[in-house]
């Protein structure tokens, strides 16, 4: 009996978080659930749950001789949640809906669980020779370049994606370059460093 209580006290908890349309599953510090019935989960300070607790108990004496759920004049329905009739002051139900709206910034949000990140594509093989070649004559022209006196202000000052000295990016350019583009971007380099006596002969 007393594991299905508890189940029913959870599951009320959570159809009244949904039902006030927030996800919180506790209170920031400082703060504790209201508990003005079963599964109330609105974040509230200690001593607002104990006004709350009050007011539950003092309910019945703010209703009129004739029973039923009519207040006494002075007296209001609390609404804290669609259907809560226990009469309190207008001051008071004031009080509520304000915790009511205050509830988010009270409570501490459910971390959501995020998928793992899937995993990286494999590397390509990198193994046509023609794109090897050019791939490190690039670089060494680019270590000529960039070791040279007169040529690294020239080298640094031309399109960065021509000098460089990662193998693999001059690698994967030659994939979609045509051949006549390998070849202008090789004389290009030829004539810089030739220009600036990195390069002997061409």
């Amino acid at each position: 009996m007393r594991s299905s209580a508890r189940f029913v006290a959870t599951t009320s908890a959570v159809l009244w978080l949904a039902m006030v349309g927030t996800a919180e599953a506790g209170c920031k510090s400082g703060y504790v659930w209201r508990d003005a019935r079963d599964g109330d989960g609105v974040c509230v300070t200690p001593d607002e749950r104990d006004i709350a607790k009050r007011q539950n108990a003092n309910g019945p004496n703010n209703r009129t001789a004739a029973g039923g759920n009519t207040c006494r004049s002075g007296y209001v329905w609390r609404e804290a949640w669609v259907g809560d009739t226990v009469c309190v002051t207008p001051t008071e139900r004031a009080a509520t809906k304000e915790q009511n709206a205050m509830n988010a910034q009270h409570s501490t949000p459910v971390a959501a669980t995020q998928p793992p990140p899937p995993p990286p594509p494999p590397a390509p093989a990198r193994n046509n020779t023609a794109y090897q070649s050019y791939a490190r004559s690039a670089v060494n022209d680019f270590n000529q370049g960039i070791g040279h006196q007169e040529c690294v202000k020239k080298v640094k000052a031309d399109i960065p994606g021509r000098w460089h000295d990662d193998f693999n990016r001059h690698y994967d350019w030659c994939v979609t370059a045509p051949t006549a583009a390998r070849n202008s971007e090789s004389s290009i380099r030829d004539k810089l460093l030739l220009g600036c006596r990195a390069r002997s002969v061409l």
